[in-house]
C-alpha cells in the first residue's frame, strides 16, 4: 500500500471521528436545552 493511500484512508477515519464527535455535541447540547426548558 502507499504512503498517500493510507495517509486517505487514515483522514477519512479522522473526518467520521470529528463528524462523530460533533454529532455528540450537538445531541448534548439539544438535552440540556430541553432539560432547561422542562425546569422553566
Amino acid at each position: 500500500m502507499s504512503k498517500n493511500k493510507l495517509d486517505k484512508n487514515l483522514l477519512l477515519e479522522i473526518n467520521k471521528i470529528i463528524e462523530n464527535i460533533k454529532t455528540n455535541k450537538v445531541l448534548e447540547d439539544i438535552t440540556q436545552i430541553s432539560e432547561q426548558n422542562d425546569y422553566n
